[in-house]
């Protein structure tokens, strides 16, 4: 007789059950994350990179920039659209950030989760991405110094395209590497999909294109010299033929460097005048220039196409509709927006080759000299002694180091080169100066401890792990500042101009003021409803800040007194006086800071003054003050400035908050106090004194009027009323 287990043993079946599916998640556990150090190095460091990148992330004041980024984000959120504009860069970050506004709401916190988590991938995959060329410890390394890298934790923190197409352009450079070496379709479709991505953040992708194709190409002719049928079947090629296909797409502007002087030779006018193309729409769409554009992407595109197609038809028409899928609906703002196309295709390199002339920020051609080893100190000291290690002992590394060390040598020269000859120089882009230079310093890293662990086994020679130990010991001292430098930028001095991280910084003030028309919101009991006016010159960072009071009256540079009859006014100096004659003294008056720059006492150097500096013992304790703690007193006292943020600071934009005088003397407090000016003078009639009252020669009885506007009176002796 057959009896079920389950009727003889109560329980058996369950105990068994469970020890099976006990041992079943073990070995799956095992299998999916061994626990290693190197898993749990891992699991600390991706915490870390959580924790960094989202502790206090709403707590800075909007820069400038990120103010428009936000706002036409939150705009594109609320159901008022986004009409792509090369001016602010490309589409992606504002449709990314308006999906976060819409599933979490729209604050200083959300509107910057999305370089956030970006930062947090870069930290934390990118090295896991990158291990095969970096070795096991390289990646660990390069994983600490992108988590403590200033620069990179700074814009990890601060809603700008920077983080975003530096992830893209890592992904573009897994799959290159993965494909030299493997040849998968998978890797030219990543490839694919992180160039059109590229090409939607932020124009630098052309630069970034211009590293990577001229890499392959010199690469795939010192291997084949000439040999046509060896060039045509190299994995190079292959990626050459997606990099420049695709590319082509966005590019055609460029094809004017070349057109506008020959044909301004042949007839004494250019091709397309570049100021055409300083637009931040497709105004050029019309006229001649307009034809002329669209046929140079006509060509473009036709040669991008046929390239393709001989290459491989099947494999290109699969690649370009990854591209196409991703780059027309975000330039288009999912098909919304016909014009994107233009202003995408064309107008996204276009607009910036325009603007090479315009040199924002006026800075000099030594500007990354002297911002970027303020803070990436480490890497460029490792990235430094890494090239020079791998050149004096380039035959002793790996096939893969020397494939992978060689490009990351040459991505740092030339992004360096590249941005100091460009006319827009900004501390933002010293990220992508810092991304090489610390993937060099990783790997080298990576190597000097490998290359310990074999001489303990070997018994190599003692001077060379003597050297090992001092160039380790080293980048663990500068590892140490590195972190002290991080933390000091982010999360204590992040409000200030005292930093050279930032440009346009928002000032703490601003914070202050808004705080404090909350309070005065509430306690008139009108809440959001609150009425508050401003002007033009701090609609920003304040028309972000102020984007739930439905009652905003925004009166530009003239005030007028339907504007101005608010609770709260805010006007920039332009208009001071402008709204200080309507006003009167029936308002109180604080004055504080809205945007303020990092000091520029750099611009105009000499090697005289360079000299003077290092050889007067007052002035290297002065700027040493500066470098160590950003602590400006003594340099102030030296240079006769006035140095004390943030009650002065001499590159700054104030502004002033007008409170009605009866609401504010009921408040108990208010955060702008220590900023009060004295109130205004009583006004006085000057006519008072000879004032006399004049009695009306005739009276109109009521008829009816509405509202009346003017009045006349007739050859008949009738009098005419022009009512509304």
């Amino acid at each position: 007789m057959i009896t079920d287990t389950d009727d003889m043993y109560p329980g058996y079946q369950d105990g068994v059950s469970s020890r099976i599916q006990s041992l079943w998640l073990s070995r799956l556990l095992e299998s999916a994350v061994p626990l290693t150090w190197e898993a749990v190095i891992v699991g600390i460091m991706a915490f870390t990179a959580v924790f960094s990148r989202l502790w206090a992330l709403g707590a800075r004041v909007m820069s400038h920039d990120e103010s428009l980024h936000v706002y036409y984000s939150w705009l594109l959120a609320t159901g008022k659209g986004f009409v792509h504009n090369p001016m602010m860069h490309g589409p992606f970050l504002f449709e990314a950030t308006a999906l976060i506004n819409v599933l979490f709401g729209a604050s200083d916190f959300t509107s910057r989760l999305i370089p956030a988590v970006l930062g947090m991938f870069i930290v934390i995959f990118i090295p896991q991405l990158l291990k095969p060329w970096l070795g096991r410890i390289g990646a660990l390394a390069t994983s600490v110094f992108l988590l403590i890298s200033p620069f990179m934790l700074y814009f990890s923190r601060y809603i700008r395209h920077d983080i975003q197409v530096i992830a893209w352009t890592l992904l573009v450079i897994v799959a290159i590497f993965r494909y030299l070496e493997n040849r998968r379709d998978r890797d030219l479709i990543l490839l694919a999909a992180a160039l059109a991505l590229m090409l939607s953040t932020m124009e630098i992708a052309f630069i970034y294109l211009a590293i990577l194709t001229g890499f392959l190409a010199l690469r795939i002719i010192a291997q084949h010299r000439l040999r046509w049928q060896a060039l045509r079947k190299a994995a190079e090629f292959d990626l050459l033929v997606v990099l420049t296909t695709l590319g082509a797409f966005f590019s055609s502007p460029i094809a004017l460097i070349v057109l506008n002087p020959v044909w301004m030779r042949m007839t004494g006018a250019p091709f397309v005048d570049m100021k055409i193309l300083d637009t931040q729409g497709i105004s050029w769409v019309t006229g001649a220039a307009g034809v002329r554009l669209w046929g140079l992407f006509t060509v473009f595109s036709i040669s991008a196409v046929a390239l393709g197609l001989w290459w491989d038809c099947k494999r290109w028409l699969k690649l370009a509709g990854v591209f196409a899928a991703i780059t027309l609906p975000l330039f288009t703002t999912f098909f919304t927006n016909p014009a994107g196309i233009g202003t995408g295709f064309i107008g996204s390199l276009g607009y910036w080759l325009s603007q090479q002339g315009v040199e924002r920020g006026s800075q000099p051609w030594y500007y990354y000299f002297v911002v970027f080893p303020l803070y990436e100190y480490l890497p460029l000291i490792g990235g430094l002694l890494a090239g020079a290690a791998y050149l004096i002992r380039r035959k002793s590394f790996s096939s893969s180091a020397r494939t992978f060390v060689p490009f990351l040598i040459w991505w740092a020269a030339w992004i360096f080169t590249a941005l100091s000859l460009a006319g827009e120089k900004m501390p933002w882009l010293s990220t992508h100066i810092a991304i090489p230079f610390i993937l060099l310093t990783g790997w080298w890293v990576g190597q000097l401890a490998e290359e310990l662990g074999k001489s303990d086994r070997f018994r190599s020679k003692r001077w060379r792990n003597s050297l090992r130990w001092i160039a380790l010991g080293s980048v663990g001292v500068l590892t140490i500042l590195t972190l002290r430098t991080s933390i000091a930028v982010n999360y204590k001095n992040y409000d200030f101009a005292t930093e050279y991280i930032d440009y346009a910084h928002g000032a703490p003030g601003v914070k202050w003021a808004l705080a404090d028309i909350a309070a005065i919101a509430n306690h008139a009991g009108a809440g959001r409803d609150l009425k508050v006016a401003y002007d033009n010159e701090v609609s920003w960072p304040m028309i972000w800040y102020l984007r739930d009071y439905p009652n905003l009256a925004y009166f530009g540079e003239q005030p007028d007194r339907q504007a101005l009859a608010a609770e709260v006014v805010i006007a920039g100096p332009k208009n001071w006086k402008k709204v200080e004659a309507f006003l009167g003294n029936s308002y109180h008056r604080f004055e504080l800071t809205r945007l303020w720059w990092p000091l520029e006492d750099y611009k105009n150097l000499t090697w005289e003054r360079i000299r003077n500096s290092l050889t007067d013992s007052s002035m290297r304790s002065a700027l040493w003050d500066i470098l160590w703690d950003r602590d400006y007193r003594r340099y102030a006292e030296l240079t006769g400035q006035k140095l004390n943020p943030p009650a002065d600071w001499p590159l700054a934009e104030r502004m002033r908050i007008y409170v009605q005088r009866d609401i504010a003397v009921k408040m108990l407090s208010l955060s702008l106090g220590p900023t009060m000016l004295e109130d205004l003078p009583e006004t006085v009639d000057a006519y008072a004194a000879v004032q006399r009252p004049i009695k009306p020669s005739q009276v109109i009885a009521d008829v009816g009027l509405n509202s009346p506007r003017g009045l006349a009176t007739g050859s008949d002796g009738e009098i005419y009323v022009a009512d509304t």
